[in-house]
């Protein structure tokens, strides 16, 4: 399903123009768990599920307890129709 907002956002580059920045902070500090973790929801939103699962791997290779990267994750899982994982 399309959400008017979120192709709204991405036609303006809204999407795109928040991503540099969050690259650059991860260039500077790669164990930035949030910017991780902001990446891969962007890259979520772009239904770029292969990019926000790495994020989301990196997210919990810093910080296994991540709440907002669980989240990230649980979202991706249930996308890809992989309940599975949601038990984990």
């Amino acid at each position: 399903m399309k959400w008017a907002w979120r192709d709204s956002a991405v036609r303006s580059g809204l999407i795109s123009t928040t991503v540099a920045p969050a690259e650059s902070a991860l260039a500077l500090d790669s164990t930035l768990v949030e910017a991780h973790v902001f990446l891969a929801k962007l890259r979520l939103e772009t239904d770029d599920h292969a990019g926000a699962a790495r994020g989301v791997q990196r997210a919990l290779a810093l910080d296994p307890g991540s709440r907002e990267a669980l989240a990230v994750r649980a979202a991706l899982a249930w996308l890809r129709g992989q309940p599975a994982i949601l038990d984990q």
